[in-house]
């Protein structure tokens, strides 16, 4: 099979998924797409219905709060097993929520936290961060900084020791937005503090794809990819006019000399794709740049799957959201070298 069948049979639809489309279990929501703006207020309410914050069994919660450089106050919640104490220093895994930047928060990845808590016996960190289009680009992506910041330099007052284990990431905006804090640690006053990235479905190459690429970057033209639940082209359109990020690349800024250096001085890396995405070849290709450079890489596919797949058909639903729950422990074990 060439690579281009490869990439062709990822945007074939997952049977299970399809046989749950086919049978209208998945309502497609009414949102009106003549209006970015209330589109996204639409999509929020839709996504506010997942925000309730449930205790989890052995799981500690707590909240707290960082500063941004303007000084706006954001809110931090803090898993840690609650089998330990805030004494026994634990790795420390940062979780940025996913949203296009514009929707989202803390409270609906607080499941995704606790069973990484759990399962990792670490201190899971998801914080807040403004969203557009009230607070247009750079400002989601400077407050995820400032909060990664922040946490670095308090981590022993959350039971954590980023020696034994520094990782950030973070699904869709939360996932691009962390490769590119990692990408720019230097000028964000992060140097040699992330130890590991956890990257699960999001933009990197936002087009402009360098030349020995093109033919390996479908799925933003693939209708099964644009077409597909969750995340179609009309709602990446409304994301992308709330203006929460620019159609530059992850490493804009960086020079063209320089980039060499920048790949290799990024963390050990896992990747998690969907095959039926929109941003499927982002992550391909983004992570083949990094491997190319030297770069420790991991990397599960699904295929057949949409944006985010497990948060529609979550793990028991359907068998690839089964297998992506045991992946991801597998997947953040190894970025803590376990």
């Amino acid at each position: 099979m060439s690579h281009g069948q490869e990439l062709d049979a990822y945007s074939v639809i997952d049977p299970e998924i399809e046989a749950i489309v086919k049978s209208g279990k998945l309502a497609k929501p009414s949102i009106d797409y003549t209006d970015s703006t209330k589109a996204i207020q639409q999509l929020r309410v839709l996504s506010q219905a997942g925000d309730e914050l449930k205790d989890r069994e052995g799981v500690n919660t707590t909240l707290s709060s960082y500063k941004t450089r303007d000084g706006h106050e954001n809110r931090l919640l803090i898993f840690r097993p609650s089998n330990s104490s805030i004494d026994d220093k634990l790795p420390c895994i940062i979780h940025l929520h996913g949203g296009g930047g514009a929707i989202g928060s803390p409270e609906s990845t607080a499941p995704f936290c606790q069973e990484l808590a759990l399962q990792q016996g670490a201190v899971v960190i998801a914080p807040a961060y403004r969203l557009a289009p009230e607070h247009k680009h750079p400002t989601g992506r400077n407050d995820c900084a400032d909060a990664i910041k922040h946490i670095a330099a308090n981590a022993a007052a959350c039971g954590a020791d980023p020696t034994l284990g520094f990782v950030v990431g973070g699904h869709s905006f939360g996932r691009s937005t962390a490769a590119i804090i990692s990408l720019h640690a230097a000028d964000q006053g992060l140097s040699d503090t992330i130890t590991g990235l956890y990257l699960g479905t999001g933009n990197f190459v936002n087009k402009q794809v360098p030349a020995e690429y093109r033919d390996q970057y479908r799925s933003r033209t693939d209708a099964r990819c644009t077409n597909a639940p969750v995340l179609d082209a009309a709602t990446k359109k409304a994301f992308e006019r709330a203006g929460a990020y620019t159609d530059k690349p992850v490493w804009g800024g960086v020079s063209d000399d320089d980039l060499p250096n920048a790949f290799k001085r990024q963390p050990r890396t896992y990747f998690q794709v969907c095959g039926m995405d929109v941003l499927r070849d982002d992550a391909l290709v983004y992570e083949d740049m990094l491997r190319s450079n030297g770069v420790d890489t991991r990397v599960d596919i699904y295929p057949g799957t949409p944006h985010v797949f497990w948060a529609v058909f979550p793990p028991g639903t359907i068998s690839q959201a089964t297998k992506w729950a045991g992946d991801t422990q597998v997947g953040m074990a190894w970025l803590l070298r376990r």
